[in-house]
């Protein structure tokens, strides 16, 4: 069987006869459906995505428990934008390692709890009274003020 080579032989083999504009305006869709399908993945990640504040550990002043706290701001919303804010708190054993850097034991949970609270731009404090005694404080200052603005002014109490 022979290959069409021209045109005129592609009709022949009953092809139908395509013209390089009709494959120019293919490709003008496929970008264009390649970008809509674009702006909606980033408009929908948009709305599912969340900042997340804090994440750090404090360890006991023995270092045998730590503690790890953070705070997540509501989908799609700004974090210092007064919404419902989730916050993590856990505290765990502490892993020991052997001389050869191999670990002795396993961490164990001991606290992982979740706390929601309507706030606009929360911060927090960890401070280990003793080995076996920790305070968390969170704070805001309001609608509209900056923890970071804050830092280093006089408290009101």
């Amino acid at each position: 069987m022979r290959r069409a080579t021209s045109v005129a032989n592609s009709g022949a083999l009953g092809r139908p006869h395509r013209s390089i504009q009709s494959f120019g305006n293919i490709a003008r869709m496929k970008s264009v459906r390649l970008f809509l399908f674009s702006v909606g993945c980033i408009g929908l990640g948009g709305c599912m995505m969340h900042t997340v504040v804090g994440g750090q550990r404090v360890y006991s002043p023995d270092k045998n428990y730590v503690l790890g706290s953070s705070a997540h701001g509501a989908s799609g919303r700004a974090f210092s934008a007064l919404t419902k804010k989730r916050v993590y708190v856990w505290i765990a054993t502490t892993v020991k390692y052997n001389d050869y850097q191999m670990p002795k034991n396993a961490s164990i949970t001991l606290l992982d709890k979740k706390y929601v609270f309507v706030a606009a731009d929360l911060g927090s404090h960890v401070e280990w009274h003793g080995s076996d005694l920790v305070s968390v404080d969170l704070y805001d200052y309001g609608d509209g003020v900056s923890v970071y603005k804050m830092r280093g002014m006089p408290s009101i109490r």
